[in-house]
């Protein structure tokens, strides 16, 4: 709520190019971000400019909730304003990939519980 009270809120997803934004990723080299977002059939990949740049969601509601600016994140969190809330982030597609043709008991349960976790 404190950064939308300096800025008016993105009206649709080019806006936010304009904003600063609060990057989720493990790398920042300092180029644009890409944030692809959707909206049923609709598809938007919008160049972001990265104020701050985090490894770790929480960390960017922080920022947020701080009025640092906007971070996309996923779900409702307490405290911040929906911006664009019919549109969504695009899903991230993980892949495992193993070196053995057979996996161990150990590591296919390692995988269903990463499928679980991260399929909220």
């Amino acid at each position: 709520p404190d950064y939308l009270a300096r800025r008016p809120a993105p009206e649709r997803p080019a806006d936010l190019a304009a904003h600063d934004c609060i990057g989720v990723h493990a790398d920042d080299n300092g180029a644009p971000a890409r944030w692809q977002l959707r909206r049923g059939q609709d598809r938007a990949v919008v160049m972001t400019r990265e104020r701050y740049c985090v490894d770790d969601p929480e960390m960017a509601r922080q920022l947020a909730a701080r009025g640092a600016g906007i971070a996309p994140l996923r779900d409702g969190a307490p405290g911040l304003v929906a911006v664009l809330p019919e549109w969504e982030l695009e899903p991230v597609t993980l892949y495992a990939l193993t070196g053995a043709p057979r996996l161990s008991a150990r590591a296919r349960a390692l995988i269903a519980h990463l499928t679980e976790a991260l399929a909220g």
